[in-house]
């Protein structure tokens, strides 16, 4: 392939013959083949490495070896290899790994696109044994990445070394300008620390995040790490490769400090940032080395460091693997065959292929155009069964017509309405530029069919694109030209040509068109498995199958896509017949649509067979998420409209997401606004006289809670000075920080504030001045929007502005509180389920709520007004990826919805149910692997104090509370019954064990 030289360098040291010729035919086999292999030889004692390395270079013109004449170590082995190269880009492979065929090509292309100068690639694990696995939680993996600027170093820091796929060296391109940038810096540093054993990656890897403009990432091509069988234990087999290890930490980060010091990131955020990322690398540092003497080595670190940390979670990236099974290896062999010597032409179906529509059935788009049309009269006409209908009997009249024709034109569909239906003129050929209107409006680019495009264009191949298609062969092209799909040689359309793929003449026909001799030389790729595979193999022709995303989903492919279809829609368990609106809905079929061909663009990508949703996080927020926050917006809009509501002010921080949602579907004049409150913050809204600051047991947990934190709560309405009230509370036994033993306790403290500290006087002078701040934001008529549950928000608003403020919910707790308090203010609520869910609480919260830190109160500023007081919020970066991906994508599916159906959004009629569906599922009757990543989220509640508390822990007790845990095992335990009871093997076994019993019956030894 054309394209700039690419130099990879490749470090060699005591490897032996299997791996490193593993390793350089990966290289030099690859896709790309515009390369230049630096084989750096760190003299290396075994004499296989030396005969290999030279045969290579001899061999192929692209390889060279260049030997050190001592061992310096894989840093200065990198550096030499870099000084030797040419090439516009760099990469890395270590000797012992291996590259996926098309790796190289794949991040080369990235980095042009996009002017990129670092291009991050996926990895797996390769073991001894063969097998293969990727970490379902890699940051790269699961995110779409395009950082430039401050963001890049920022970015590189904040997850603070929780995950080494951001400092790994080889998992990467780069371009020669960055790493000349870097050099100096490299090169000064190997001189000052010497030879490294451990962390070298961090080193390169720190100084070209710093200096980088761009970076993106790419996934799907993998980098084959090898892992040795006892690697860490023999890396530190003694004391001196040990005190190595200690050293190399250290002497990384004190580059990185110096580094900084030099730069523009000199400043306390990042200083704090490279602090916390060296933590982290401590933590690691004493778990490798606890292994083997804790109190030995916890003493050299704390002497090395000057001190040690405590434990921390490090290890969550890499707990979910799933095993990278055939589907993959096979996703490489269609890339080698349209890359192959052997092809000349490459064939491409177009729907479902290369371009994609939000649509299960093709059908399904004449339920929009009949809504269009009935738009405009005043009964309903179900013109999408004509226009079914037409279709079918237009194919009849032209076997009759033209027996040698095998397809039909739209034109030909359109007359056979006019011919046999009564509608006016006016309106067919209304519908008929409707429909046309609606392909261009739905029709967008499957990201797999562009990429295998791309890469028959990279190869120099001849493309052709084939399709048995009833649409305009100019509609067509004009289709495929916005959708940037280019450069291909001839479109054969049957409507164009009247013979089809499914006949196998469509085909015949390019042969003969084209004149190829040999068919062989023709690939054609396609997802109908008869016409795109089967008829063009038995001519002659390659073919090679592309699942469609609803084929995966709906169990109609081999491959293993999740079970979530036949859970949901088939056998859901639920009070709701979920079954029944997928069958009849093509509205909810739409959504799910969406969801499939997002998630499974490409059906090549192993999933884990334990699993619904492969535990990821693009998956679960698009398809999941997704449909559920567009359910609540639309019905927040709904009631809105109904009720005559001005504004709906969504309340931080649950309604951060809903909000989102809501303004992208909003196309009325109600506004939204999202307002800073929270129960803690508007505890004394409500607080009129003494006695009514009892009322803090019914919004407060006693029991979790301190003195310090009801004193900060009731602080705006205490007139004694902090030390005296202190002192006073400790001479009646009220330790400051120590959680109340019992609820007499916590009255009595109550009772002290009353009796000595509180001022009515001091709590009007609050109120009136969050009156005069709320005032400003609402009006009468303007609702809140809540997750629920008590109703003590708008209780406390209403009572603090004098009239009602109302309230969306998505439900309340059922147990009296929020309607008594709405009952006693005149509060009107309406709530999204009529009924509390079972599962509900923090995890439904979370998947909603605002990364950022809670309101806890208000303060006076220096002008008289009142601001919002913030908590801390330090969330993990793990917790953060996590859930800014499941929110990112959840939004993304209302926007691609949007746009996709553009201005026929109106007429895709839907239920709030039915796309709450996968949700609720979801949330009742998880798979144990799809949970897991909630176990990165701490759980943020007050009556928890445990640090190691997750939103996984939360979640996994209320389903035990509702004893969901044991039927979601009876559920699994009952379909792999059905599996073994469905197998060959149990039948042939059952019919041999019961046959002796029929036989010693039929002969009457044994009677009934």
């Amino acid at each position: 392939m054309n394209g700039p030289l690419v130099s990879v360098i490749v470090p060699v040291y005591n490897i032996g013959e299997q791996l490193l010729t593993r390793c350089l035919d990966s290289i030099l086999k690859q896709s790309y083949n515009n390369l230049e292999v630096v084989i750096v030889d760190d003299c290396t004692p075994n004499k296989e490495d030396v005969e290999i390395v030279s045969r290579y270079s001899q061999q192929d013109g692209r390889v060279r070896v260049i030997r050190h004449e001592m061992n310096t170590g894989l840093f200065e082995t990198r550096i030499t290899g870099v000084e030797a190269s040419t090439g516009e880009y760099i990469l890395f492979v270590d000797a012992d790994d291996f590259l996926s065929y098309d790796w190289i090509r794949t991040l080369l292309r990235k980095a042009i696109d996009t002017n990129s100068d670092m291009v991050v690639g996926e990895w797996c694990f390769a073991y001894e044994d063969g097998v293969k696995e990727y970490l379902n939680l890699d940051p790269f993996r699961i995110k779409d990445f395009e950082l430039t600027g401050d963001e890049i170093l920022h970015s590189f820091l904040e997850q603070r070394g929780s995950c080494f796929s951001w400092s790994l060296i080889w998992n990467k391109i780069y371009t020669r300008e960055l790493w000349e940038r870097c050099l100096p810096d490299f090169n000064k540093y190997a001189k000052s620390h010497g030879r490294m054993q451990m962390w070298e990656d961090f080193a390169f890897s720190f100084d070209l995040w710093m200096h980088a403009q761009k970076v993106t990432n790419v996934q799907n091509a993998y980098y084959y790490y090898y892992k040795h069988s006892g690697g860490m234990t023999s890396a530190f087999r003694n004391k001196k490769a040990c005190f190595n290890y200690i050293n190399d930490v250290k002497g990384a980060f004190l580059f990185a400090e110096e580094l900084i010091e030099e730069s523009n990131y000199s400043s306390d955020i990042y200083k704090k940032l490279l602090n916390k990322y060296k933590n982290t690398a401590v933590a690691i540092l004493q778990r490798d080395l606890y292994r083997i003497n804790e109190t030995y080595y916890s003493r050299k670190i704390a002497q090395s460091f000057g001190y040690t940390v405590s434990k921390e979670q490090i290890d969550l990236f890499y707990e979910q693997r799933t095993r990278l099974d055939g589907v993959y290896d096979h996703y490489q062999q269609i890339k080698r065959e349209i890359v192959s010597a052997e092809t000349d032409t490459v064939s491409f179906d177009i729907f479902d292929t290369l371009l994609l529509r939000p649509f299960l059935y093709p059908t399904d788009l004449f339920d929009i155009l009949s809504n269009k049309m009935n738009e405009d009269i005043a009964s309903f006409v179900d013109f999408a069964m004509i226009r079914k209908n037409a279709e079918d009997g237009a194919r009849v009249e032209e076997k009759i017509k033209s027996p040698s024709n095998e397809d039909i034109t739209y034109e030909q569909i359109y007359h056979h309405i006019s011919e046999n239906c009564g509608l006016s003129i006016e309106r067919i050929e209304k519908m008929k530029e409707e429909e046309l209107a609606i392909e261009q409006q739905v029709l967008y680019p499957r990201q797999l069919g562009k990429e295998l495009f791309q890469l028959a264009k990279d190869a120099g191949k001849r493309i052709i694109i084939t399709s048995d298609m009833y649409l305009p062969k100019d509609f067509i092209e004009g289709i495929l030209d916005k959708n940037g799909y280019r450069g291909y040689s001839k479109l054969y359309l049957s409507s164009d040509i009247m013979l089809t793929k499914a006949t196998g003449n469509l085909f015949k026909y390019i042969l003969k068109d084209l004149d190829i001799k040999n068919a062989k030389s023709l690939i054609h790729l396609g997802d109908n498995w008869q016409s795109d595979v089967e008829m063009p193999r038995s001519l002659g022709i390659r073919a090679e199958h592309l699942p469609k995303g609803s084929d995966i989903f709906m169990h109609y492919s081999p491959f293993y896509g999740g079970d979530a279809y036949r859970r949901i829609y088939r056998n859901s368990g639920m009070i709701q017949d979920y079954g029944m609106l997928f069958d009849s809905s093509p509205s909810t079929r739409a959504m799910i649509a969406l969801g499939c061909n997002k998630a499974f663009d490409n059906p090549f990508v192993s999933f884990n067979p334990e699993s619904d949703y492969n535990d990821d996080p693009r998956y679960i927020g698009y398809q999941v998420i997704g449909g559920y926050v567009l359910a609540i917006a639309q019905w927040v809009k709904e009631q809105a409209i109904e009720h005559n509501i001005p504004c709906v002010h969504f309340v931080a921080r649950d309604g951060w997401l809903v909000k989102e949602a809501f303004d992208l579907i909003n196309d009325t004049s109600i506004r939204s606004d999202y307002i800073r409150l929270s129960r803690k913050a508007l505890v004394l809204c409500d607080v009129n006289v003494e006695d009514d600051i009892f009322s803090l047991g019914r919004k407060l947990s006693p029991f979790a809670a301190t003195p310090e934190k009801i004193y900060q709560y009731l602080k705006p309405a205490v007139s004694m000075k902090e030390e005296q009230l202190w002192e006073e509370a400790r001479a009646l036994n009220f330790h400051k920080d120590r959680c109340f033993s019992d609820y007499t306790e916590y009255e009595n403290f109550l009772k002290f504030i009353k009796d000595s500290a509180f001022s009515l006087e001091l709590l009007n002078q609050y109120k009136q001045d969050l009156k005069t701040y709320f005032d400003q934001v609402f009006q009468q008529g303007d609702f809140i929007f809540d997750v629920g549950y008590s109703g003590r928000p708008e209780a406390a608003l209403s009572n603090l502005l004098g009239y009602p403020v109302g309230s969306l919910y998505l439900h309340t707790n059922g147990d009296g509180f929020a309607e008594n308090r709405q009952k006693k203010y005149g509060i009107k609520c309406y709530c999204f389920y009529p009924v509390k869910p079972v599962i509900t609480g923090a995890i439904r919260e979370h998947c909603l709520m605002e990364r950022g830190p809670s309101t806890v109160g208000y303060k006076l500023t220096e002008r008289g007004g009142i601001k919002p007081v913030f908590g801390e919020f330090d969330m993990p970066y793990a917790a953060l990826l996590i859930t800014e991906t499941l929110q990112s994508n959840a939004i993304q599916f209302v926007s691609d919805f949007i746009e996709k159906m553009g201005k026929y959004t109106k007429y895709v009629y839907y239920n709030k149910t039915e796309l709450a569906a996968p949700y609720e599922m979801y949330m009742h009757f998880p798979k144990e692997f799809d949970k897991h990543m909630f176990k990165a989220i701490p759980f943020e509640d007050d009556l928890n104090n445990s640090e190691e508390y997750s939103l996984l822990d939360f979640w996994n007790n209320e389903l035990r509370r509702a004893n969901l845990h044991n039927r979601i095992h009876e559920q699994e335990l009952e379909r792999d019954l059905h599996k073994v009871y469905e197998s060959h093997s149990y039948k042939i076994g059952h019919a041999i064990v019961k046959a002796p019993g029929k036989i010693l019956r039929k002969i009457g030894i044994i009677k009934d």
